[in-house]
Formats: structure tokens, sequence, C-alpha cells
């Protein structure tokens, strides 16, 4: 029974980690578009940035997705 709590809890700091690592992706995102926002990117380059981002984004919620299904089987 040790192990196997060892085992759940290494899952879950795991998870935490990753978790950080999308929660820093995604304040990158936010300071990328306070840019854009602020006028620090020429116009244009502001809509190839922001498919850019775009992109980033949705990448980065499948990857939230998939931590929550984790979570969810454990």
């Amino acid at each position: 029974n040790s192990t196997e709590e060892e085992s759940e809890l290494k899952k879950l700091k795991d998870l935490e980690k990753s978790v950080e690592l999308m929660t820093t992706k995604l304040e990158d995102v936010n300071k990328e578009l306070l840019r854009i926002q602020k006028g620090f990117l020429n116009k244009s380059l502001q809509a190839e940035t922001l498919i850019k981002l775009d992109k980033r984004i949705k990448t980065t919620m499948e990857q939230f997705m998939k931590i929550l299904e984790q979570i969810d089987s454990m």
C-alpha cells in the first residue's frame, strides 16, 4: 500500500511540474499579447504573431486537457 501511495504521489508531483510549465507558457503568451496591445510590435507582423500565439494557446490547452485526464484516471 505504501509503494502504491508513493507512486501516486510521484505522479501528482510530475503533474504539478507539468502544470507549472504550462502556466509559464501561458504567462509568456500573455506578455506577448500585452506587447501587441501596447503597440510594441510592427503592425505588419501582428497578424502572423497572433496566428502563432493562437496555435501556442491551443497546444497548451490540449496539454492541460491531457493533464486533467491523467488526474481523472488516478
